[in-house]
C-alpha cells in the first residue's frame, strides 16, 4: 500500500475527531468553549500535551500560550486553558519555544549512494526536524526496505512519499553506464509502453510520477494522460523536446530544479528548441548522459545571457495559472558556484555518515575545491536565486527540495541550508516556511493530512528553541521531534546523532 494510500484509510478519524468541539490555533475562545471542550476531551486521555508553546499558524504566524494535545498518531486539539490538559498525558514544556509542523525535504534519492543506508538515512533526517520526504526517483525493489521501515510506528525516520524510477526515454540519462549516474530510470519510447510502466507503478503503490528529459512529447502527454488516471500526480524536468510554456499547461503538477525553464524564457527559445530536436535525434548514438550534457553545454549559457524578460513572464504567469509546483532545490542548482562543501562546518557533517561514504565524500570535496567555479555555473545560480521573488510575486506554489545525497549534501542538514538559500533568494520568511510544510503536503493532495498544526492533522512536529521567522537558520534549533505522535526529546535526539557519528567513526 503506498503512503498517500495508508494517510487516506485513516480519514474515518477525522470524522470522529470533529465531534470534539476542539479551538484552532488561530481562534480565541471563551470560559465556556473552554469549559464545554475540556469535558469533550475528558474521553480522549491524550498521548502526549506541548503546554504553552508559540504554535505556527498559517495564517497568523506564531500565536502564543498554546496546548497541542496528541492522541495516539493525531493531533487531538490545540487549545489555550491548561485545565483542559486530561490527567496521565505526557506534558512536553514549550515555554518560550516555538511548535512547528514537521519539515519536509521535497526532492530527495534514498538509493543513490552505495553504503548510504535507509536508516541513516532516516535518522540524518528525523533530527534535523524532517518528518516527511519525497524520494523522486529511484527502483521500487531498492526502496522497499525502506518503505517497509517508515511505515512502522514509532520508526526514527520520515514519511516516506515514492515516485519510483525516473521515466526517461529508453536511452536513460540515468540508466548505470557511468560514474555519478546510477541506475535509477525506466525507459519507456513508445505510448504503449508508457501507459503500461505508470500501470505498473501506480499497481505498486507510488504516490507520484517523475518524468525526465528525454521522453518525446508523445510519451510525456501519455505518462500525464495515464497518471490521471490512476489519480498520481506527476512532477518533471521539462522534456527537452519540449518547450516549458507548453509543459506547464499540460497537467503537470510539478517541476524540479527550474530544469530547463532558463530555455524556455531565451529570446530565441524557439530556435533553441529547434535545434534541440535536431540534437535529439542523435545521429552519433550518444549514451542519455552525454547527450543530456552536450545540449545543456551548448544551450544553457545563451539562455542565461539572452533572456527575454516578457518571454520570461509569460512563462512564469503559466506556471501560476495552472498552479504548478516548482522545488527549485537550490542548492543543488547553486552547485559548484555556491560550494557548501568549502566550509569546514558542512564538510564535519560528512562525520554523520558511514564511514566509507563521509570519507568519499571528503576525498570529492577537496578535489572539487582544486578548481574555481564554471562561469555557467556562477550564472546559473545568479539566474535561480533570482527566479525565486518573480515566482513567488505571481504565485507559484514554492517547495523546499535539496537532491540529497547529490553533490555532497548531507541528507537532513541540507534541507536547512535550502531554506537559508530561499530566504536569501527574497522568499519571504512565512513562505519558506511553507515551502518545507504545507506545500509538498498541497502537491500530494494531503494538506487536510500533513502540513499544518490543526486538529485531524498527523503529529508530525518540531518543537524549536528560537523563532524562526526572525531568522530562519533557527529552524535547526531543534528541542524536540514528534513524528506520528511519538516524541523523539532532546535526549533521544542527541542518541542518535551519537549512534550516527559512531557508526560514521568506524572503519
Amino acid at each position: 500500500m503506498s503512503a498517500r494510500s495508508a494517510v487516506r484509510r485513516c480519514g474515518i478519524a477525522l470524522a470522529l475527531l470533529a465531534v470534539v468541539g476542539c479551538v484552532p490555533a488561530q481562534a480565541e475562545s471563551g470560559s465556556s468553549r473552554e469549559g464545554a471542550a475540556a469535558v469533550l476531551m475528558a474521553d480522549l486521555v491524550p498521548d502526549l500535551a506541548i503546554v504553552g508553546a508559540r504554535v505556527f499558524d498559517t495564517d497568523a504566524g506564531f500565536v502564543p500560550d498554546r496546548i497541542v494535545l496528541v492522541r495516539g498518531e493525531r493531533i487531538a486539539a490545540v487549545l489555550t486553558d491548561p485545565a483542559t490538559v486530561p490527567e496521565g498525558a505526557t506534558r512536553v514544556d514549550g515555554t518560550g519555544r516555538y511548535l512547528i509542523p514537521g519539515l519536509w525535504d521535497a526532492h530527495v534519492h534514498y538509493g543513490f549512494t552505495p553504503g548510504l543506508d535507509h536508516v541513516t538515512l532516516g535518522r540524518l533526517f528525523l533530527v534535523n526536524g524532517i518528518t516527511s520526504v519525497r524520494d523522486t526517483g529511484g527502483h521500487l525493489i531498492a526502496l522497499a526496505d525502506a518503505r517497509a521501515a517508515a511505515a512502522r510506528p514509532g520508526a526514527a525516520a520520515p514519511r516516506l512519499f515514492v515516485a519510483g524510477p525516473l521515466l526517461d526515454d529508453t536511452n536513460r540519462v540515468y540508466a548505470g553506464a557511468a560514474p555519478g549516474f546510477p541506475d535509477i530510470a525506466a525507459g519507456v519510447d513508445t505510448p504503449a509502453a508508457a501507459a503500461r510502466e505508470v500501470d505498473a507503478l501506480a499497481a505498486r503503490g507510488v504516490d507520484l510520477l517523475k518524468t525526465y528529459e528525454l521522453v518525446t512529447p508523445a510519451v510525456f502527454r501519455t505518462l500525464l494522460a495515464r497518471a490521471a488516471q490512476h489519480g498520481l500526480p506527476v512532477t518533471a524536468h521539462v522534456p527537452l523536446a519540449m518547450d516549458g510554456l507548453e509543459v506547464a499547461g499540460s497537467g503537470i503538477r510539478g517541476m524540479e530544479h527550474l530544469r530547463n525553464l532558463e530555455l524556455a524564457c531565451a529570446r530565441e527559445h524557439a530556435r533553441l528548441l529547434e535545434a534541440r530536436l535536431e540534437a535529439l535525434a542523435n545521429p552519433e548514438g550518444l549514451p542519455g548522459h552525454e547527450l543530456r550534457r552536450r545540449i545543456h553545454a551548448e544551450q544553457r549559457a545563451a539562455a542565461f545571457a539572452t533572456e527575454d524578460p516578457a518571454r520570461c513572464a509569460e512563462v512564469i504567469a503559466a506556471l501560476a495559472r495552472h498552479r504548478v509546483f516548482q522545488s527549485p532545490t537550490l542548492t543543488i542548482t547553486s552547485g559548484d558556484a555556491a560550494r557548501l562543501f568549502a566550509d569546514p562546518a558542512w564538510r564535519a557533517t560528512f562525520d554523520y555518515l558511514p564511514h566509507a561514504v563521509g570519507s568519499a565524500w571528503h576525498t570529492t570535496a577537496a578535489e572539487r575545491l582544486e578548481a574555481p567555479p564554471t562561469p555557467l555555473a556562477v550564472a546559473h545560480t545568479r539566474w535561480a536565486m533570482a527566479m525565486i521573488p518573480r515566482l513567488h510575486a505571481a504565485g507559484v506554489p514554492i517547495m523546499a527540495g535539496t537532491d540529497t545525497p547529490i553533490g555532497l549534501l548531507t541528507p537532513g542538514f541540507s534541507l536547512h541550508e535550502e531554506l537559508r538559500m530561499l530566504a536569501e533568494a527574497g522568499l519571504p520568511l512565512r513562505d519558506v516556511l511553507l515551502a518545507a510544510t504545507v506545500r509538498p503536503a498541497e502537491f500530494l493532495g494531503l494538506e487536510g493530512q500533513l502540513g499544518s498544526i490543526a486538529p485531524g492533522q498527523f503529529a508530525d512536529l518540531v518543537l524549536l528553541d528560537a523563532d524562526p521567522l526572525a531568522d530562519i537558520r533557527n529552524t535547526r534549533r531543534v528541542h524536540a521531534v514528534v513524528r506520528g505522535g511519538v516524541l523523539f526529546d532532546r535526549a533521544a535526539l542527541d542518541g542518535l546523532r551519537a549512534e550516527l557519528l559512531r557508526a560514521g567513526a568506524a572503519p
